[in-house]
Order: C-alpha cells, then structure tokens, then sequence
C-alpha cells in the first residue's frame, strides 16, 4: 500500500507559521458533546490567568480565572458565585478567550472548588 502525499496544503490551512515568523501557542479548536463544566475544569488544571466570554441563546455571562481558579463570574444581571451557578448551569452554546480585567474585588473566593459551584449547578 503507497502513502499518497500531497505536493501543497490545502489553501485554507491555518497550520502554516505567520509570515513574520511568530507562531501563535496553542490550538483553536471546535468541540461537540462536552459540558461547560468541562471545558472550566480544563482551564483550572492549566492554571489559567484568563476571562472566557460564555454565550448561550440571548444569554452571555463571563468566567474569570486567576492561577487556575474560578475568582470571579458575571452576567448582565448577576456577579459572582450566583453568576456562575448561572452560566454553568447552560446546556449549550459558545466559550471564546477575551479581554476582560478581573474587578479589584472578585465575586468568589479563590479557595471555592470549581467542581462545588459545577455539581450544584448541574444538580439544579
């Protein structure tokens, strides 16, 4: 059995380095079947230092990570612990990274595990 090899990638890799040499860390990835509590508990295992904007129909909601802890949550109505169980409890819809500074006074202690506010929210 030959390896079929191709003499050139497909015009829509995103595989390539950049033209200035600078290679972006880390993977873009789309997943299917895997729950928000999930994808926070990944997050908390890296470490993060990040905010995740979380979308879901109308509803939109953000999770703050300080050293690969949950520190702070909010929606447009709700801050933190309640904004949480809110936005963990979402059966369905988006996480992208983004830009959002944690208040100087987070909504949640540090020392809350991140799998207490999940099984709550998911036993709700």
């Amino acid at each position: 059995m030959a390896i079929k090899t191709l003499g050139h990638l497909p015009a829509n890799s995103e595989a390539l380095p950049q033209e200035s040499g600078v290679r972006p860390i880390g993977f873009k990835a789309q997943l299917q079947h895997v729950t928000l509590p999930d994808l926070v508990q990944m997050e908390c295992l890296a470490g993060s230092d990040r905010s995740l904007r979380v979308s879901s129909g109308q509803s939109s909601g953000y999770l703050m990570f300080s050293g690969g802890q949950v520190v702070h949550a909010m929606t447009r109505t709700l801050r933190g612990e309640a904004a949480a169980l809110e936005i963990l409890s979402w059966q369905h819809g988006s996480v992208e990274p983004c830009r959002l500074q944690l208040p100087e006074h987070p909504g949640l202690l540090t020392n809350h595990p991140v799998y207490e506010i999940a099984r709550s929210a998911l036993s709700a």
